[in-house]
């Protein structure tokens, strides 16, 4: 900053680099609300003359300024843009803790309370029906926890694409809710026509979201 301000020239010279006379090298700060985010160096003007001159000084530290303001928007978007990511990732840990317990773990202690009750008191019949019971339970608690991990990244998206994986979100709703899903789909098939990965990944969520 203080070379700039001094209005140094020919910093950059072969024969003596604490020179100040005009020069081939210009330098100028990149200073955001007093906070130095590093600098900016002309080399080698082109044109006649080849050196550099006070006025291409205010020039450069002219650009230096809108530079800098550009570089620190740049990093505050980046910081915003992780601060949501990490928010999101810890709503959605929220989200599956509350399903896992509300769900799973409930599910499994109500079922292990009938077990463990069944083996006290009931006779072999009784204890024979209520394993019927038991393993159906389990199937249907093995179906949310497939559901759940479809939820984290469907591997179909990877596998077999967008479509595929929607159809097979329809097909899952219609057996699980009992909705009537009429699918439409107008999207690229081939692997170099496909869209970014994070855009699939969003749509997926969106009509996720919308069948909830």
């Amino acid at each position: 900053q203080e070379a700039s301000e001094a209005v140094l020239l020919g910093k950059f010279t072969d024969v003596d680099l604490g020179a100040k006379e005009s020069g081939r090298a210009l330098i100028a700060p990149l200073l955001f609300r007093g906070h130095s985010l590093g600098v900016v160096v002309a080399l080698d003007r082109v044109g006649e003359p080849g050196r550099f001159d006070d006025e291409h000084q205010r020039l450069l530290e002219a650009f230096a300024a809108s530079a800098a303001t550009g570089v620190a928007t740049a990093r505050s978007m980046a910081e915003e843009r992780l601060q949501n990511t990490i928010d999101a990732a810890e709503q959605e840990r929220g989200r599956w803790a509350r399903e896992l317990h509300d769900e799973t773990l409930q599910s499994l202690a109500v079922l292990r309370m009938r077990l463990s009750s069944a083996l006290r008191q009931e006779g072999p019949d009784e204890l024979h029906a209520t394993g019927r019971e038991a393993v159906q339970q389990i199937d249907d608690e093995i179906v949310k926890l497939r559901r759940l991990i479809t939820e984290l990244r469907p591997a179909s998206l990877d596998t077999i694409g967008l479509e595929a994986a929607l159809q097979a979100l329809a097909d899952q709703y219609r057996q699980a809710a009992g909705l009537r899903i009429v699918c439409e789909f107008e999207l690229p098939r081939e692997r170099e026509e496909r869209p970014a990965p994070i855009l699939e990944t969003a749509v997926y969520r969106l009509v996720q979201e919308a069948l909830n």
